[in-house]
Protein backbone atom coordinates (compact mmCIF):
# COMPACT_ATOMS: atom_id res chain seq x y z
CA UNK A 1 0.00 0.00 0.00
CA UNK A 2 1.33 3.50 -1.29
CA UNK A 3 1.37 6.54 1.21
CA UNK A 4 -1.61 8.01 0.18
CA UNK A 5 -3.76 5.12 0.78
CA UNK A 6 -2.02 4.46 4.17
CA UNK A 7 -2.91 7.97 5.01
CA UNK A 8 -6.66 7.14 3.77
CA UNK A 9 -6.57 4.15 6.19
CA UNK A 10 -5.32 5.89 8.95
CA UNK A 11 -8.04 8.64 8.73
CA UNK A 12 -10.65 6.07 8.23
CA UNK A 13 -9.91 3.84 11.37
CA UNK A 14 -9.67 6.87 13.78
CA UNK A 15 -13.17 7.86 12.43
CA UNK A 16 -13.76 3.96 13.21
CA UNK A 17 -12.30 3.71 16.90
CA UNK A 18 -13.75 7.32 17.34
CA UNK A 19 -17.70 6.08 16.25
CA UNK A 20 -17.28 2.81 18.01
CA UNK A 21 -16.69 4.73 21.66
CA UNK A 22 -18.76 7.43 20.90
CA UNK A 23 -21.61 4.81 19.96
CA UNK A 24 -21.13 2.62 23.19
CA UNK A 25 -21.16 5.40 25.38
CA UNK A 26 -24.50 6.79 24.03
CA UNK A 27 -26.53 4.26 24.56
CA UNK A 28 -27.22 0.81 25.35
CA UNK A 29 -29.02 -2.16 23.52
CA UNK A 30 -31.49 -1.83 26.41
CA UNK A 31 -31.98 2.03 25.51
CA UNK A 32 -31.95 1.52 21.67
CA UNK A 33 -34.81 -1.27 21.71
CA UNK A 34 -38.51 -0.21 22.38
CA UNK A 35 -40.43 -1.56 25.30
CA UNK A 36 -42.50 -3.37 22.59
CA UNK A 37 -39.20 -5.12 21.17
CA UNK A 38 -38.81 -3.00 17.81
CA UNK A 39 -35.45 -1.90 17.22
CA UNK A 40 -35.34 1.29 15.50
CA UNK A 41 -32.17 1.52 12.21
CA UNK A 42 -31.47 4.42 10.19
CA UNK A 43 -30.70 4.25 6.48
CA UNK A 44 -29.13 7.50 4.80
CA UNK A 45 -29.62 8.18 1.29
CA UNK A 46 -29.27 11.24 -1.48
CA UNK A 47 -32.27 11.80 -3.36
CA UNK A 48 -34.28 14.89 -4.02
CA UNK A 49 -37.55 15.29 -2.15
CA UNK A 50 -39.32 12.63 -4.45
CA UNK A 51 -37.03 9.88 -3.92
CA UNK A 52 -36.78 10.17 -0.38
CA UNK A 53 -40.98 10.33 -0.02
CA UNK A 54 -40.32 6.71 -2.24
CA UNK A 55 -37.95 5.27 -0.08
CA UNK A 56 -39.49 5.78 3.48
CA UNK A 57 -42.16 3.98 1.59
CA UNK A 58 -40.20 0.60 0.64
CA UNK A 59 -38.86 1.18 4.53
CA UNK A 60 -42.24 1.25 5.93
CA UNK A 61 -43.47 -1.70 3.59
CA UNK A 62 -40.29 -3.50 4.90
CA UNK A 63 -41.74 -2.38 8.69
CA UNK A 64 -45.21 -3.71 7.84
CA UNK A 65 -43.54 -7.01 6.57
CA UNK A 66 -41.59 -7.81 9.62
CA UNK A 67 -42.95 -5.82 12.52
CA UNK A 68 -39.48 -5.63 14.78
CA UNK A 69 -37.31 -3.51 12.33
CA UNK A 70 -38.46 0.11 12.15
CA UNK A 71 -36.17 1.79 9.25
CA UNK A 72 -35.56 5.76 9.25
CA UNK A 73 -34.82 7.27 6.07
CA UNK A 74 -32.16 9.99 6.20
CA UNK A 75 -31.85 12.75 3.28
CA UNK A 76 -28.45 14.26 2.84
CA UNK A 77 -27.69 16.42 0.04
CA UNK A 78 -25.39 14.58 -2.96
CA UNK A 79 -22.87 17.10 -3.17
CA UNK A 80 -22.06 16.98 0.46
CA UNK A 81 -22.61 13.04 0.54
CA UNK A 82 -19.00 12.62 1.25
CA UNK A 83 -18.32 15.15 3.27
CA UNK A 84 -21.12 14.80 5.73
CA UNK A 85 -20.79 10.90 6.33
CA UNK A 86 -17.05 11.39 7.31
CA UNK A 87 -18.04 14.09 9.85
CA UNK A 88 -20.64 11.56 10.92
CA UNK A 89 -17.98 8.78 11.19
CA UNK A 90 -15.90 11.33 13.52
CA UNK A 91 -18.14 12.26 15.57
CA UNK A 92 -19.87 9.09 16.48
CA UNK A 93 -22.77 9.56 14.57
CA UNK A 94 -23.35 7.22 11.22
CA UNK A 95 -26.34 6.05 9.94
CA UNK A 96 -27.02 2.15 10.20
CA UNK A 97 -27.29 1.81 6.68
CA UNK A 98 -26.86 3.82 3.70
CA UNK A 99 -26.49 4.11 -0.04
CA UNK A 100 -23.08 4.46 -0.08
CA UNK A 101 -21.44 7.55 -2.54
CA UNK A 102 -19.79 5.15 -4.92
CA UNK A 103 -16.48 6.95 -5.10
CA UNK A 104 -15.60 6.21 -1.68
CA UNK A 105 -17.17 2.78 -1.49
CA UNK A 106 -13.72 0.71 -1.95
CA UNK A 107 -11.52 3.05 0.15
CA UNK A 108 -14.28 2.50 3.65
CA UNK A 109 -14.39 -1.40 2.70
CA UNK A 110 -10.47 -1.39 2.30
CA UNK A 111 -10.74 -0.16 6.02
CA UNK A 112 -13.21 -1.86 7.89
CA UNK A 113 -15.73 0.55 7.54
CA UNK A 114 -18.41 -1.58 6.03
CA UNK A 115 -19.80 -5.00 7.09
CA UNK A 116 -19.06 -8.02 5.14
CA UNK A 117 -22.34 -8.03 2.97
CA UNK A 118 -21.47 -11.15 0.71
CA UNK A 119 -24.10 -13.46 1.55
CA UNK A 120 -26.17 -11.10 0.65
CA UNK A 121 -27.36 -12.43 -2.39
CA UNK A 122 -27.51 -16.19 -1.40
CA UNK A 123 -30.94 -16.77 -1.78
CA UNK A 124 -31.47 -14.64 -4.83
CA UNK A 125 -31.34 -16.33 -8.05
CA UNK A 126 -28.81 -14.08 -9.72
CA UNK A 127 -26.17 -11.82 -8.41
CA UNK A 128 -26.36 -8.03 -9.99
CA UNK A 129 -24.80 -6.89 -13.17
CA UNK A 130 -20.85 -7.11 -13.28
CA UNK A 131 -21.15 -3.61 -14.22
CA UNK A 132 -22.87 -2.39 -10.63
CA UNK A 133 -20.29 -4.74 -8.63
CA UNK A 134 -17.86 -3.15 -6.76
CA UNK A 135 -14.30 -5.46 -6.88
CA UNK A 136 -11.06 -5.16 -4.99
CA UNK A 137 -7.83 -7.64 -5.23
CA UNK A 138 -10.42 -10.04 -6.70
CA UNK A 139 -13.34 -10.24 -3.83
CA UNK A 140 -16.99 -8.52 -4.44
CA UNK A 141 -17.04 -5.68 -1.81
CA UNK A 142 -20.79 -4.39 -2.39
CA UNK A 143 -23.11 -4.22 -5.02
CA UNK A 144 -24.99 -1.47 -6.20
CA UNK A 145 -28.73 -0.81 -5.14
CA UNK A 146 -29.71 0.10 -8.87
CA UNK A 147 -28.75 -0.32 -12.42
CA UNK A 148 -28.75 3.00 -13.71
CA UNK A 149 -27.41 3.65 -17.18
CA UNK A 150 -26.68 6.73 -19.53
CA UNK A 151 -28.89 7.60 -21.80
CA UNK A 152 -29.42 10.30 -24.68
CA UNK A 153 -32.66 12.12 -23.52
CA UNK A 154 -34.49 14.75 -26.33
CA UNK A 155 -37.53 16.87 -27.27
CA UNK A 156 -39.45 15.23 -29.66
CA UNK A 157 -41.28 18.55 -30.36
CA UNK A 158 -38.05 20.12 -31.23
CA UNK A 159 -37.15 17.19 -33.61
CA UNK A 160 -40.43 17.21 -35.15
CA UNK A 161 -40.48 20.94 -35.77
CA UNK A 162 -37.12 20.79 -37.21
CA UNK A 163 -38.20 17.99 -39.60
CA UNK A 164 -35.26 15.26 -37.74
CA UNK A 165 -35.75 12.19 -37.60
CA UNK A 166 -35.41 10.84 -33.23
CA UNK A 167 -32.27 9.33 -32.11
CA UNK A 168 -30.88 6.18 -32.63
CA UNK A 169 -32.15 3.15 -29.97
CA UNK A 170 -30.21 0.67 -31.23
CA UNK A 171 -26.63 0.66 -29.98
CA UNK A 172 -25.17 -0.20 -33.06
CA UNK A 173 -26.55 2.44 -34.98
CA UNK A 174 -25.86 5.42 -32.56
CA UNK A 175 -24.55 9.02 -33.64
CA UNK A 176 -21.14 8.87 -35.14
CA UNK A 177 -19.75 12.06 -33.27
CA UNK A 178 -19.85 13.91 -36.93
CA UNK A 179 -23.82 12.73 -37.33
CA UNK A 180 -24.48 14.01 -33.52
CA UNK A 181 -23.13 17.71 -34.47
CA UNK A 182 -25.23 17.85 -38.25
CA UNK A 183 -28.11 17.25 -35.40
CA UNK A 184 -27.67 19.22 -32.72
CA UNK A 185 -26.68 22.26 -35.41
CA UNK A 186 -29.99 20.93 -36.77
CA UNK A 187 -31.42 21.84 -33.79
CA UNK A 188 -30.16 25.00 -32.40
CA UNK A 189 -31.73 28.38 -33.11
CA UNK A 190 -30.75 31.87 -32.57
CA UNK A 191 -33.50 34.95 -32.17
CA UNK A 192 -34.41 34.81 -35.81
CA UNK A 193 -34.34 31.24 -36.13
CA UNK A 194 -31.83 30.40 -38.03
CA UNK A 195 -29.26 27.35 -37.31
CA UNK A 196 -25.70 27.47 -37.67
CA UNK A 197 -25.86 26.44 -40.61
CA UNK A 198 -28.15 29.42 -41.78
CA UNK A 199 -25.99 32.73 -43.63
CA UNK A 200 -26.41 35.36 -40.78
CA UNK A 201 -26.28 32.66 -37.64
CA UNK A 202 -26.43 34.74 -34.82
CA UNK A 203 -24.36 32.73 -32.10
CA UNK A 204 -24.74 35.68 -29.64
CA UNK A 205 -28.03 35.04 -28.90
CA UNK A 206 -28.83 31.66 -29.17
CA UNK A 207 -32.67 30.74 -27.65
CA UNK A 208 -32.52 26.93 -28.67
CA UNK A 209 -29.25 24.81 -28.71
CA UNK A 210 -29.20 21.71 -29.86
CA UNK A 211 -27.34 19.73 -26.92
CA UNK A 212 -25.98 20.03 -23.33
CA UNK A 213 -23.25 17.30 -22.81
CA UNK A 214 -23.33 16.48 -19.09
CA UNK A 215 -19.81 17.01 -17.63
CA UNK A 216 -19.75 14.81 -14.27
CA UNK A 217 -16.89 13.04 -14.09
CA UNK A 218 -18.40 9.15 -14.74
CA UNK A 219 -20.75 10.77 -17.83
CA UNK A 220 -18.32 12.44 -20.01
CA UNK A 221 -15.76 9.33 -19.36
CA UNK A 222 -17.82 7.22 -20.93
CA UNK A 223 -17.70 9.23 -24.18
CA UNK A 224 -13.58 9.20 -23.75
CA UNK A 225 -13.81 5.43 -23.29
CA UNK A 226 -16.00 5.44 -26.60
CA UNK A 227 -13.11 6.75 -28.11
CA UNK A 228 -10.25 4.48 -26.34
CA UNK A 229 -9.56 6.67 -24.16
CA UNK A 230 -11.31 7.79 -20.21
CA UNK A 231 -9.78 7.25 -16.82
CA UNK A 232 -9.50 2.99 -17.69
CA UNK A 233 -9.89 1.10 -20.62
CA UNK A 234 -9.46 -2.27 -19.38
CA UNK A 235 -9.42 -1.84 -15.60
CA UNK A 236 -6.10 -2.16 -15.17
CA UNK A 237 -4.03 0.41 -16.65
CA UNK A 238 -4.74 4.48 -16.63
CA UNK A 239 -6.00 6.05 -20.20
CA UNK A 240 -6.55 9.28 -18.65
CA UNK A 241 -3.14 11.16 -20.10
CA UNK A 242 -3.61 9.43 -23.71
CA UNK A 243 -4.71 11.15 -27.36
CA UNK A 244 -7.77 9.24 -27.37
CA UNK A 245 -9.31 11.42 -24.07
CA UNK A 246 -7.80 14.73 -24.95
CA UNK A 247 -9.53 14.35 -28.22
CA UNK A 248 -12.95 13.23 -26.51
CA UNK A 249 -12.59 16.19 -24.54
CA UNK A 250 -11.98 18.79 -26.39
CA UNK A 251 -14.91 17.40 -28.98
CA UNK A 252 -17.70 18.09 -26.16
CA UNK A 253 -15.95 21.50 -25.05
CA UNK A 254 -16.28 21.78 -29.44
CA UNK A 255 -20.23 21.66 -29.05
CA UNK A 256 -20.03 25.39 -27.34
CA UNK A 257 -16.95 27.00 -29.01
CA UNK A 258 -16.43 25.67 -32.47
CA UNK A 259 -20.08 24.35 -33.08
CA UNK A 260 -22.49 26.76 -31.47
CA UNK A 261 -24.80 24.17 -30.50
CA UNK A 262 -24.33 23.62 -26.49
CA UNK A 263 -23.94 26.86 -23.84
CA UNK A 264 -21.26 27.37 -21.64
CA UNK A 265 -21.40 24.70 -19.54
CA UNK A 266 -21.83 24.81 -15.68
CA UNK A 267 -23.49 23.30 -12.78
CA UNK A 268 -26.90 25.29 -14.04
CA UNK A 269 -27.16 23.66 -16.87
CA UNK A 270 -25.10 20.44 -17.24
CA UNK A 271 -25.72 18.25 -14.26
CA UNK A 272 -29.01 17.11 -14.75
CA UNK A 273 -32.10 17.48 -17.45
CA UNK A 274 -33.54 19.83 -14.75
CA UNK A 275 -31.82 22.85 -16.21
CA UNK A 276 -32.12 21.67 -19.65
CA UNK A 277 -34.69 19.43 -21.22
CA UNK A 278 -36.99 20.05 -18.74
CA UNK A 279 -36.47 24.07 -19.02
CA UNK A 280 -37.45 23.20 -22.13
CA UNK A 281 -34.84 25.06 -23.97
CA UNK A 282 -32.29 22.20 -25.54
CA UNK A 283 -33.52 19.54 -27.56
CA UNK A 284 -30.66 16.55 -26.11
CA UNK A 285 -28.79 16.12 -23.15
CA UNK A 286 -27.07 13.16 -21.74
CA UNK A 287 -28.00 12.36 -17.67
CA UNK A 288 -28.43 8.54 -16.02
CA UNK A 289 -32.22 6.49 -16.13
CA UNK A 290 -33.27 7.83 -13.24
CA UNK A 291 -33.93 11.13 -14.79
CA UNK A 292 -37.01 9.63 -16.06
CA UNK A 293 -38.77 9.06 -12.60
CA UNK A 294 -37.43 11.79 -10.87
CA UNK A 295 -37.93 14.33 -13.37
CA UNK A 296 -39.10 14.25 -16.54
CA UNK A 297 -42.63 12.23 -15.65
CA UNK A 298 -43.37 15.21 -13.51
CA UNK A 299 -42.63 17.61 -16.45
CA UNK A 300 -45.23 18.77 -19.09
CA UNK A 301 -42.05 17.87 -21.98
CA UNK A 302 -42.96 15.40 -24.92
CA UNK A 303 -39.95 13.46 -24.52
CA UNK A 304 -37.84 10.33 -25.95
CA UNK A 305 -34.84 8.73 -24.89
CA UNK A 306 -32.34 7.14 -27.32
CA UNK A 307 -28.38 5.96 -26.76
CA UNK A 308 -25.48 8.18 -26.44
CA UNK A 309 -23.48 9.06 -29.76
CA UNK A 310 -20.27 7.15 -30.08
CA UNK A 311 -16.40 8.32 -31.43
CA UNK A 312 -15.59 4.63 -32.06
CA UNK A 313 -17.62 2.04 -30.40
CA UNK A 314 -21.23 2.37 -28.17
CA UNK A 315 -20.64 2.81 -24.57
CA UNK A 316 -22.84 3.52 -21.59
CA UNK A 317 -22.10 4.72 -18.41
CA UNK A 318 -23.36 2.21 -15.59
CA UNK A 319 -23.61 3.59 -11.72
CA UNK A 320 -25.70 2.66 -8.48
CA UNK A 321 -24.65 3.87 -5.31
CA UNK A 322 -24.17 0.70 -2.88
CA UNK A 323 -26.34 -0.60 -0.13
CA UNK A 324 -23.49 -1.46 2.84
CA UNK A 325 -24.23 -1.50 6.73
CA UNK A 326 -21.13 0.81 8.82
CA UNK A 327 -19.31 -1.58 10.86
CA UNK A 328 -20.10 0.28 14.07
CA UNK A 329 -23.98 -0.30 14.47
CA UNK A 330 -25.17 -1.81 17.09
CA UNK A 331 -27.38 -3.63 15.16
CA UNK A 332 -26.09 -5.78 12.85
CA UNK A 333 -28.34 -8.59 12.52
CA UNK A 334 -31.16 -6.22 11.53
CA UNK A 335 -29.37 -3.81 9.51
CA UNK A 336 -28.25 -6.99 7.20
CA UNK A 337 -31.46 -7.78 7.42
CA UNK A 338 -33.17 -4.84 5.88
CA UNK A 339 -30.30 -4.76 3.12
CA UNK A 340 -30.99 -8.10 1.82
CA UNK A 341 -34.93 -7.58 2.16
CA UNK A 342 -34.37 -4.18 -0.05
CA UNK A 343 -32.34 -5.85 -2.62
CA UNK A 344 -34.88 -7.76 -4.22
CA UNK A 345 -36.69 -6.48 -7.01
CA UNK A 346 -39.95 -7.06 -5.78
CA UNK A 347 -39.72 -5.07 -2.34
CA UNK A 348 -38.37 -2.03 -4.49
CA UNK A 349 -40.63 -2.55 -6.83
CA UNK A 350 -43.73 0.01 -6.43
CA UNK A 351 -42.01 2.64 -5.25
CA UNK A 352 -38.95 2.88 -6.94
CA UNK A 353 -38.63 0.16 -10.32
CA UNK A 354 -41.90 0.49 -11.06
CA UNK A 355 -42.08 4.66 -10.93
CA UNK A 356 -38.95 5.26 -13.48
CA UNK A 357 -36.60 6.02 -10.96
CA UNK A 358 -34.42 2.47 -10.74
CA UNK A 359 -33.85 -0.20 -12.86
CA UNK A 360 -33.39 -3.64 -11.91
CA UNK A 361 -30.24 -5.34 -11.23
CA UNK A 362 -30.68 -8.72 -12.47
CA UNK A 363 -29.65 -9.44 -15.81
CA UNK A 364 -32.97 -11.66 -16.50
CA UNK A 365 -34.81 -8.65 -16.72
CA UNK A 366 -32.96 -7.82 -19.86
CA UNK A 367 -33.02 -10.49 -21.40
CA UNK A 368 -35.87 -12.55 -20.44
CA UNK A 369 -38.64 -10.76 -22.78
CA UNK A 370 -41.41 -11.68 -20.14
CA UNK A 371 -40.03 -10.16 -17.28
CA UNK A 372 -38.93 -6.97 -19.52
CA UNK A 373 -42.36 -6.46 -20.61
CA UNK A 374 -43.69 -6.92 -17.38
CA UNK A 375 -41.01 -3.69 -15.96
CA UNK A 376 -41.62 -1.77 -19.07
CA UNK A 377 -45.33 -1.88 -18.84
CA UNK A 378 -45.01 -0.13 -15.21
CA UNK A 379 -46.93 3.41 -15.09
CA UNK A 380 -43.25 5.34 -14.80
CA UNK A 381 -42.75 4.51 -18.45
CA UNK A 382 -45.78 5.16 -20.12
CA UNK A 383 -44.51 7.72 -22.38
CA UNK A 384 -41.07 6.13 -23.46
CA UNK A 385 -42.32 2.54 -23.52
CA UNK A 386 -41.32 1.38 -27.02
CA UNK A 387 -38.15 3.69 -26.81
CA UNK A 388 -37.23 1.54 -23.66
CA UNK A 389 -37.79 -1.61 -25.16
CA UNK A 390 -35.33 -0.99 -27.68
CA UNK A 391 -32.71 0.47 -25.63
CA UNK A 392 -32.65 -1.15 -21.93
CA UNK A 393 -32.38 -4.99 -23.45
CA UNK A 394 -30.02 -3.92 -26.18
CA UNK A 395 -27.69 -1.46 -24.10
CA UNK A 396 -27.01 -2.96 -20.95
CA UNK A 397 -24.42 -4.58 -22.27
CA UNK A 398 -22.79 -1.67 -23.52
CA UNK A 399 -22.65 -0.12 -19.40
CA UNK A 400 -19.19 0.54 -18.72
CA UNK A 401 -18.25 0.37 -14.48
CA UNK A 402 -16.78 3.51 -13.87
CA UNK A 403 -13.38 3.17 -11.87
CA UNK A 404 -14.79 3.97 -8.51
CA UNK A 405 -15.79 0.13 -8.57
CA UNK A 406 -12.58 -1.48 -8.57
CA UNK A 407 -9.96 1.63 -7.49
CA UNK A 408 -9.75 2.99 -3.70
CA UNK A 409 -8.57 6.16 -4.95
CA UNK A 410 -11.49 7.25 -7.22
CA UNK A 411 -12.32 10.48 -5.13
CA UNK A 412 -8.89 12.06 -5.03
CA UNK A 413 -8.31 11.27 -8.56
CA UNK A 414 -11.80 12.81 -9.92
CA UNK A 415 -10.68 15.66 -7.54
CA UNK A 416 -8.09 16.47 -9.59
CA UNK A 417 -9.89 16.08 -13.07
CA UNK A 418 -12.40 17.89 -12.36
CA UNK A 419 -10.53 20.98 -11.14
CA UNK A 420 -8.67 21.05 -14.07
CA UNK A 421 -11.41 20.10 -16.70
CA UNK A 422 -13.79 23.46 -15.38
CA UNK A 423 -11.23 25.64 -17.15
CA UNK A 424 -11.79 23.49 -20.36
CA UNK A 425 -15.39 23.50 -20.53
CA UNK A 426 -15.33 26.77 -20.28
CA UNK A 427 -13.39 27.76 -22.92
CA UNK A 428 -10.07 28.77 -21.10
CA UNK A 429 -7.70 26.39 -21.90
CA UNK A 430 -7.69 23.28 -24.36
CA UNK A 431 -8.05 19.91 -23.38
CA UNK A 432 -4.53 18.75 -24.02
CA UNK A 433 -3.08 21.32 -22.07
CA UNK A 434 -5.42 20.57 -19.22
CA UNK A 435 -5.27 16.90 -19.37
CA UNK A 436 -1.15 16.59 -20.35
CA UNK A 437 -0.68 18.74 -17.03
CA UNK A 438 -2.40 16.65 -14.64
CA UNK A 439 -1.77 13.06 -16.52
CA UNK A 440 0.91 12.50 -14.23
CA UNK A 441 -0.87 12.89 -10.99
CA UNK A 442 -3.82 10.88 -12.48
CA UNK A 443 -1.71 7.79 -13.20
CA UNK A 444 -0.27 8.01 -9.68
CA UNK A 445 -3.16 8.15 -8.27
CA UNK A 446 -5.05 5.29 -10.06
CA UNK A 447 -2.05 3.31 -9.64
CA UNK A 448 -1.50 3.95 -5.75
CA UNK A 449 -5.78 3.12 -5.39
CA UNK A 450 -4.88 -0.58 -7.56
Amino acid sequence: MKNIKKLIAMLLCVMMLVSVVACNTAKTDDDAAADDGIVDITYAQWGNDLETENCQAVADAFFAENGKIRVTVEQINQDDYATVLNARAASGELPDTCIMGEQTTIAWALNGMLLDVSDMYADAPAKPLECITFTYDGHDVCYGAANEMGLLYYNRDMFDAAGVDYPPTNPEEAYTWDEFIEVAKQLTLDKNGKTPNDAGFDAENITQYGVVINTRDFEWDALAQSNGGGISVDKKTCTFGSAETIEAAQAIADLTFKEHVQPVLDSSNSESVDGNICAGNVAMTIDGHWAIGVALNASDINYGIGVLPKFKTPVTFATGGPNVAFATTEHPEEAMTWLAWYAKEENNWDNLIATGIWMPTLESYYTDAALTEKWLSEPGYASVKDDAMAVFPAYYSYQSAPAWCYNANYAPMVEVINNAMAAVWSGDVSAEEAITAIAPEVEQLFNEGM
